[in-house]
Parts: C-alpha cells; structure tokens; sequence
C-alpha cells in the first residue's frame, strides 16, 4: 500500500517544516522530474517522444526548483501563492534572486514557460495540441541546471547533475 503523509501530521516540530527545509524538499522533487525528463529524452528513440508526460514533466521541473529556490531566498515565500505559474514567479521575485533575471533575460524564456504552463494545464490532460524543439530542450535544461547550480549554492546540498 502507499501511504502519504505530510510531514507536519508526522512531527510538527520537523525541520523539513521550514522554508530551507521546504526548499530542499523541493529540490529533491526538482531533481526527480529532471531525471524522468532526463531519461525520456535520452531514450525517445526506443520509448516515443513521450510528449504528453514530457512537457508537463518540464514545467514541474522548473516550478519545483524555482520554488525551492524563492524558499531559499524569502523565508516568507508562500509557494501556493504561484500555484504552477513559474514565470510569474520569476518576474515576481527577480529583484530578489539574481538567477531569475539572468533566466529571464535568455531569448525565448518567456515563450519557453508561458508553452510549459499551457502544457502543464492543457496537455497532461489530452487537450492541446502540441510541439517542441531541440532548442527548447536546450535552454530547458540550462534553466534547470542554472537553478540547480543556484540552489547547491544557497543550501550547501549535493543534487545530482
């Protein structure tokens, strides 16, 4: 059986309570949605594209870690206040957190979060169309390297990749 509990119904007093305890719970979650989109990537040739798991699998990616990251940041950061809506986030918080600027100012990230979030709403669910590109890929994966690197740095934990 699976059983699901928060960590707060466990111990009130957990650490994992905390932001920075938060934030790397995030992380942890970022680093699991990479790696599936990792491995989806790297194997499409034997498995399909997989693009209605792929692209909403994407967008969790960089919602969890930027998260992770704005906990890290703001420990007043209240993650369901951005409910699956990374580039508002980003805007939001980039007078804060210099990574979100910097992504932010890479051609076609705005594009790249506003196809991502549609995905995640739409295509889960079989109800858009869709397409993406080797460049998409590519500037997905240094967003979510850039904010893995960033989050490393403000947590001293040692994620994958």
């Amino acid at each position: 059986m699976i059983k699901v509990v928060k960590f707060t119904d466990v111990d009130p007093e957990s650490h994992l309570s905390s932001p920075r305890g938060r934030a790397v719970m995030f992380g942890y979650a970022g680093v699991d949605y990479l790696t599936a989109c990792i491995f989806t990537q790297e194997n499409h040739e034997r498995v399909g594209p997989l693009w209605y798991f792929q692209l909403p699998t994407m967008h969790q990616t960089l919602e969890l870690l930027s998260k992770a990251v704005a906990l890290m940041a703001d420990n007043t950061f209240d993650p369901m206040d951005y409910k699956h809506h990374v580039k508002g986030l980003m805007q939001d918080y980039e007078g804060q957190v210099p990574i979100f600027a910097s992504i932010l100012s890479y051609p076609n990230t705005i594009e790249l979060l506003e196809g991502l979030e549609k995905s995640y709403f739409g295509v889960r669910y079989g109800e858009c169309a869709l397409s993406y590109d080797g460049d998409a890929w590519l500037l997905f994966r240094r967003i979510a390297d850039e904010l893995l690197d960033d989050l490393r740095d403000r947590t001293n934990l040692r994620f994958p990749y």
